[in-house]
């Protein structure tokens, strides 16, 4: 059997009876999925559950997640060509991600919260779990040295609201959680 790129779209049940290694895999990354061992479970909420819900789930960026799965199967590298390939203009062209117009909550910003990760390498966790504390109608401004371009597409897609500018060599990013 030829063995293809697993997608955001595949579901957990497909990928795991087509390449019973990923099991392992997914054990591996979360402790959240355990469930996979719970045969009524994964013949039920596996077949509705694709790689995107599944790296929501376990709190795992989805490019991390499909890395991982692809790794799994012996694709790693070829999943790693695919995605340099489909961002390489986007690191051409980052004012793609600029946003062009100011929002109404980032002229509110004195009662954000503050997180300074300059000098900080690996900062990502650090920052979306300080994101998800946030209630409505809250933000928090991260101080960063370069705008963190997969945090904010991560963040997006869990529907917070994103500005940025920067001011001297600190880029300060704003997320806020809508009002409910």
């Amino acid at each position: 059997m030829e063995k293809k790129l697993i997608t955001p779209d595949d579901t957990i049940y497909d990928i795991v009876t087509r390449y019973p290694e990923v099991k392992q895999r997914l054990l591996e990354i979360s402790p959240r999925y355990q469930n996979l061992n719970n045969p009524a479970l994964f013949q039920t909420v596996a077949r509705l559950t694709t790689v995107k819900k599944a790296a929501a789930m376990g709190n795992i960026y989805l490019r991390e997640m499909l890395y991982q799965l692809n790794d799994a199967i012996g694709l790693g590298e070829e999943y790693l060509q695919q995605e340099k390939s489909s961002t390489a203009n986007l690191s051409m062209n980052p004012d793609i991600y600029r946003p062009t117009e100011k929002p109404p909550w980032w002229d509110q910003k004195t009662p954000f919260h503050i997180l300074d990760v300059r000098g900080k390498s690996h900062p990502f966790e650090e920052i979306t779990i300080a994101v998800k504390r946030l209630q409505p109608g809250e933000g928090l401004l991260v101080l960063q040295e370069f705008v963190p371009y997969p945090l904010i597409d991560y963040l997006k897609t869990q529907q917070y609201e994103v500005f940025y500018e920067t001011k001297d060599s600190t880029v300060i990013v704003g997320f806020y959680k809508k009002e409910a």
